[in-house]
């Protein structure tokens, strides 16, 4: 705390009396304003957020541009050490030094009589299906000054409600230490703003990039619980929702053909494979046999999403479990049971990479900023080629063969026309 905040702290809470605004009727005209009415508020006993009711909504700081809220402290011992969250080395690493940083700020706020912390979800997702160019367009996005991207400790994904959150059906990582991994966005964040005619604005906003969000189905409902066959309760949308329901989703997609022969590509050398066992004769081999597999679940009073789910086991190197990601009018219309229409951009990767400037422009104005900066083509395609060096060795494997594609285009096609229509955008067919 500076001196000049250390003399103006005492006063500000003594002016702040007994008529006490609440959050809603409270703006700060200064960074100084701001912590001593969070002060104020913490030592007269304010609630925090109840993060064991999920079917509630934090109070929201109405000068946040981000989702973020106000917590009270009664000791800095707040974080977990050994949450699943952290991942592993050295990723575990980065997240323990960050919890270290922010334990000693809070044990001073403590100290100091300060006892606040601000608390902060992302105010947008990229949900999207794996290599659909997620990763690139984070990239470029962060470019934006007001959307967090640090050059050290920058996290394009959490894997939390696809990946994290669920261990056998039980939740094995509550939601309190997914917002804890935001601590430091939320202090970065609360010292930075811009100052208006209104009083003061926090402008930086954080996102959540974690490829499966979108589509992957957590702890399925029995059956007698399930909406239909086609649309099953999307419960990873309702609890984002729950938690953040203004938060703006950013969703791009490839023919899902091309997404399906990627991933394979990509992930069976991770898993079952080594690269040089990988072939157009052995793609075209586990496409015939997953589309028989995926035949069982016609009979199934499981909604098929959900049935493919659960013979796949979620597993990337299953060609089930791919192939029922790229069935994306399934997916957005769960989602738009929850979100509205004006909460979703849907982007195609194809146009994307021909038209990125275009297109990052309209996220930008999707997002609400009044921004849009010019990056050079040898920019562009620097970040391009970076995102496929590691690839390069793989890619050598040729076409897959026209018998697989015809195989793959024709399950599509329904889930393709749907889209289209749900969009209204031909593009979306992939002809």
């Amino acid at each position: 705390m500076t001196k000049a905040m250390k003399l103006v702290l005492p006063l500000l809470l003594a002016n702040l009396g007994h008529g006490f605004p609440s959050l809603n009727q409270f703006q700060p005209n200064s960074l100084a304003e701001e912590e001593a009415y969070f002060t104020k508020l913490c030592l007269k006993g304010y609630k925090n957020y109840d993060y064991t009711n999920e079917s509630s909504t934090p109070d929201f700081i109405p000068w946040y541009r981000n989702p973020c809220w106000l917590d009270c402290l009664n000791t800095s011992n707040v974080f977990n050490p050994e949450s699943l969250l952290l991942g592993k080395p050295p990723k575990r690493s980065m997240w323990r030094n960050m919890m270290q940083d922010m334990t000693e700020l809070y044990q001073q706020r403590i100290d100091e009589r300060k006892p606040f912390r601000i608390r902060c979800v992302p105010a947008f997702y990229i949900p999207g299906v794996v290599k659909c160019g997620t990763t690139d367009l984070f990239k470029m996005l962060i470019k934006h000054p007001f959307i967090y991207g640090p050059k050290k400790r920058t996290v394009k994904e959490y894997r939390y409600w696809a990946n994290i959150r669920y261990r056998k059906g039980e939740v094995a990582v509550p939601v309190k230490e997914y917002v804890d991994v935001f601590d430091q966005f939320a202090e970065y964040s609360k010292n930075t703003i811009e100052t208006t005619d209104n009083g003061i604005y926090h402008p930086l906003v954080i996102s959540d990039a974690s490829p499966g969000t979108l589509t992957r189905i957590l702890n399925p409902l029995p059956s007698e619980e399930v909406v239909g066959r086609m649309f099953p309760r999307q419960q990873t949308a309702e609890l984002i929702h729950k938690l953040t329901p203004q938060a703006k989703l950013i969703v791009i997609l490839r023919n899902p053909t091309d997404m399906v022969y990627s991933a394979y590509k990509y992930f069976s050398p991770w898993t079952l494979y080594t690269s040089d066992q990988l072939s157009p004769e052995d793609f075209h081999e586990k496409v015939v046999a997953a589309l028989d597999r995926m035949t069982d679940c016609a009979g199934s009073k499981l909604p098929l999403i959900t049935c493919y789910s659960n013979i796949s086991h979620n597993q990337y190197n299953d060609l089930v479990s791919i192939i029922s990601r790229g069935m994306y009018y399934i997916h957005l219309r769960m989602w738009l049971s929850v979100f509205s229409q004006e909460q979703l951009l849907v982007l195609r990767t194809e146009e994307y990479h021909e038209k990125r400037q275009e297109n990052l422009n309209h996220v930008y104005e999707f997002l609400g900023f009044n921004y849009a900066e010019t990056y050079e083509q040898s920019q562009v395609e620097q970040l391009h080629r970076q995102d496929f060096v590691f690839m390069k060795s793989k890619k050598t494997l040729g076409k897959m063969f026209n018998v697989t594609r015809i195989l793959l285009n024709t399950f599509f096609q329904p889930y393709n026309e749907n889209l289209a229509f749900l969009l209204n955008d031909k593009g979306y067919l992939w002809k």
